[in-house]
Parts: C-alpha cells; structure tokens; sequence
C-alpha cells in the first residue's frame, strides 16, 4: 500500500490507535526528558520501575505461558520447526531469539524472520509491515509446512504483516498458531485486521498487555521485554509444572530487579557528552553479544529519527554503530552475529533495495573501525562477556562496569542486557532533546501507524499551547512536509508545528 495522503484518508480508522495502552502516557514518566537534565538517577530508577512492574504483570499469565511451552517443546521434540514472526522491535526480537537458540544447539529447529527480511535489522523497510501479503509470502517463502508452529509476535495486536503470517500458519499446520500482543483485546477489536485473529479459533491467544511503555509508543521497551520473555520460556525450558515456570520467573526478575543499573550514569553522560561534540561511538562486541546490541543500537534510528547505519558507499555516519571486533570479513561478521547466513529477500524489484547485497554494503567488520575515523573522532564502547561469561564487561573511556550474570542462562544474560541497553539509549536521547515529556515527538513516520502517532502528537503539543488546528489540517500539512523532504530527520512533530504557526 503506497505512504501517501489519499490511502491514509482511505485507511485511516485502521491505524487509528490513540486508544491502545502500549500508544497510552505513562503517568510515571511523564516529566522523563526533563528529569534526565538534572538527575539521571531518578531517570534510570523510574524506567526500571516500571520494567518490573511489566515484569510483575506476567504472574498471572503463568498458566498460558506454562501451555505454551507445552505446545513448543511438543513441536520441537517431534521434529516439527517454530517460526518466530515480528515487525520491527519484535522482528528484531524474532532474529534474536532466533541467535540465542543457535548458540544453544537448536540450529534449524528455530527460524525467526521479520517483516524486510534480514535487511531490516538495519533500517526499516517502508511498506512491508502494513502488509498482510508479504507477511505471508515470506512465512512460505521459508518453507512452514503442517508440522511446523508459528508465533507471532506484534506488540499492539494490530500489525498486519504478523496479521497475516499467522492467518496464513493457521491454514497450513496442525498446531494452531500463537498470537502475542500486548493490548486489552476489547480495544483491538474495533480494527478489522485484528478482530479476523481475537475471533479465529483456529489460533491461540496469547494477551501480554503490561500497561503503557515508559516512552509513549516505544514498544521496544517494556512490552517486547515481556514478550522476549514469553518466548524464550516457550523455547528454552521444560518445566514439569505451572508452579515451576512460575518459581523460575520469579527468581529470574528476582535477579533483574536487584541488579543495580545506576552505574549506567556516567556511560549515559559520556555518551551524550561525544554527540554533542559532534564525535561518533563504536558498540564493539563479540558475536555472542552482538545481535541484542545491534537491536538497541539500530532501533534508535526509527524512534528518535536519528541517521540510520551507514553504507559504505554513503556519505553520511550515524552517531553510533556496532563492529564486531574479531573479523575483518563483512560476510563473515553478518554470518557470525546472526549464527546462520543472512536471509535477504530477493522478489525482484520489489526488493533490489534491501537484497544481500545491499545488506552487505553495510559492514559491521572490524574494517569500519578505520572507515568511521577517517570521518571524526571516534570513541569506542566495549561491551563483552568476561572469559566464563560470569560477566557481562562495560568499558567505554574511563567509565567501567562489570555486571554480575553467573546466575543466568545464556538466554536470561541477553535479556537482563536488552533492559540496561534500553535505559541507556533512552536516557542518552533524553538529554539530546529526542522526546518531549514521555512523548516520542522525534519519532520517524515511516508506516501508518508511525503517521496516526505523530499526528497525535502534534495534538497533543498544540493543545498544551493552545493552539488549536482541525485533525484534517494537521494531516496534510504532515503530508506535505514528507513530500517536500522525505529524508529530512529533524522532528517531524515540531516541523509541522512551525509549519501551521504560519499559516495563521
């Protein structure tokens, strides 16, 4: 469906989603971006609040996950494959659950796949998450039979490419899918797309709804942590009962909870310190680290409108970027981070952009260490497993932290890692003015649904001034401005504020 004014005014009820909890004000962060200015520990204490509190939310679904591993391990243990299916943040999700079964010797038992193929780890690939089809042709294109489960994963309930995907998975195999969403099924059920999923039998169910996200809209955070969760306690673990699954989420957030993640400050400080003297960050890691922070640092891009990673034939460098520190082969590196081969799509010139090649373009070798410092100054942000992956080791300038993780699993240190990258990220963006409050006023409209929320936005900021213009106003002053300069990554939100004070 093609990003323009017409189809919008067509669809628009469809994307429609101010009501969804995941779209809702945190009240508990609502002053974020001013409070990371004078007090970042505060800042980091009220994120990691509320992570538990969504943690917390997952003791009463202990009886659902408990079925769902049942039926996972079930699959697994008669040959069958589960496909992980996601859109952006659980896309990268679905890639990363995906690694971390690699590494525990589940190669091939375990595909995850995302709306773009493996080329949207990098950037987002416009068009696709809006459709059912392509969610479809690539679950086919990967060869799901009847002995296969999907699980798919949309953080609201309302993404039509995972829409699709388990539509079409609930056709072919015998195990009924799962759907994993994050919202009160009354307030998705409005939404065509999605009421064809809540009332199909033929497909499980599976309600996450952990309250509203500590950014306004960014579900990378809270819910696809929840999620990521979910899923891994449907893959990783065979408990005996649901008391057991229960026991061991417990001691699991247990652990997260009382992991002290103030000593983020001075990264975060540093960090934004490097940015603001116009000056580039390196994440330089090992592959048994590097896809959950490859997830963080890429998913800055789209939720804070910064510069995407860099090809190596584009005259640009984003602000950070990841290199994997022990190869010097681009092919390699990408083969090494994802544990398999890089799976692009090749449909032809519906993806000439975001084929093998153009994956390739962007080189996450240790080559880029020079290629970046020829551009600027460049600092360096080790984070690596100690040599028994006791720990996880932080060290970036004169700032260091050795975070204790003897006592998780490979699967709990990779998520006890995406909380900590995605305080810090947040908080570093706060103090680069990236959001508004707890608003995601940076935030890059790429789909509808990235259209409907800064259309919210800019209601919600006018209104505060009181100013006020017709929902239809705003809309097409959006329009035009993306028409006249679609690459411009300045806040759209702001720009067409400026844009309507002028026309008064």
């Amino acid at each position: 469906m093609k990003l323009d004014l017409k189809n919008f005014k067509t669809y628009h009820k469809e994307f429609s989603l101010g009501h969804l909890t995941t779209e809702s004000v945190h009240p508990d962060s609502k002053n974020l971006s001013h409070i990371v200015s004078t007090d970042i520990i505060k800042a980091i204490d009220i994120i990691k609040t509320i992570d538990e509190k969504a943690l917390q939310s997952l003791e009463s679904k202990v009886d659902q996950i408990f079925q769902f591993q049942n039926i996972c391990q079930k699959v697994l243990k008669n040959s069958g494959r589960v496909f992980i299916v996601g859109c952006g943040a659980t896309g990268r999700l679905a890639l990363t659950i995906e690694k971390i079964a690699i590494d525990l010797g589940l190669k091939d038992n375990v595909i995850g796949f995302m709306a773009g193929g493996d080329y949207a780890l990098v950037r987002a690939v416009e068009r696709f998450e809006d459709s059912i089809e392509f969610g479809q042709k690539q679950l086919m294109d990967l060869g799901f039979n009847q002995n296969d489960l999907c699980v798919a994963v949309t953080e609201g309930g309302e993404t039509s490419f995972v829409i699709g995907a388990v539509r079409k998975a609930a056709e072919i195999s015998k195990y009924s899918p799962y759907f994993l969403y994050c919202n009160p099924d009354e307030q998705l059920l409005h939404l065509s797309r999605c009421k064809t999923i809540l009332e199909n039998d033929k497909i499980n169910k599976l309600n996450l709804t952990c309250g509203p996200m500590a950014i306004s809209g960014s579900t990378r955070m809270q819910a696809t942590t929840v999620q990521m969760l979910v899923v891994g306690f449907g893959l990783f673990y065979t408990h005996k009962s649901a008391s057991d699954l229960w026991s061991q989420l417990q001691k699991m957030t247990s652990i997260f909870n009382q992991t002290d993640f103030r000593p983020l400050a001075p990264f975060i400080n540093h960090e934004f310190k490097i940015y603001s003297e116009d000056r580039l960050t390196n994440y330089i890691t090992s592959d048994q680290l590097a896809i959950s922070i490859l997830t963080d640092t890429t998913e800055r891009s789209p939720t804070f409108s910064l510069p995407m990673f860099e090809k190596i034939d584009e005259n640009y460098f984003c602000l950070c970027y990841l290199i994997l520190e022990d190869e010097e082969d681009t092919k390699k590196a990408w083969t090494k981070l994802l544990g398999r081969a890089p799976r692009c799509l090749d449909w032809g010139d519906e993806t000439k952009l975001i084929n093998f090649q153009e994956l390739l373009k962007v080189d996450i070798s240790k080559n880029s260490m020079k290629r970046r410092s020829l551009k600027s100054e460049v600092m360096n942000f080790y984070i690596r497993p100690s040599s028994d992956f006791s720990q996880i080791v932080f060290s970036f300038g004169e700032c260091d932290w050795k975070i204790n993780v003897t006592e998780l699993d490979l699967f709990g240190k990779h998520l006890l890692l995406k909380q900590i990258l995605n305080i810090h990220s947040t908080l570093i963006m706060g103090l680069l003015k990236r959001y508004d409050g707890n608003l995601m006023s940076y935030v890059r409209p790429s789909n509808f649904k990235l259209i409907d929320r800064a259309v919210r936005y800019i209601e919600i900021i006018t209104k505060k001034k009181n100013m006020t213009y017709s929902r239809e106003k705003i809309i097409e002053t959006l329009f035009k401005l993306l028409s006249l300069n679609p690459k411009d990554d300045s806040s759209i939100v702001y720009r067409v504020i400026v844009e309507l004070k002028k026309d008064q």
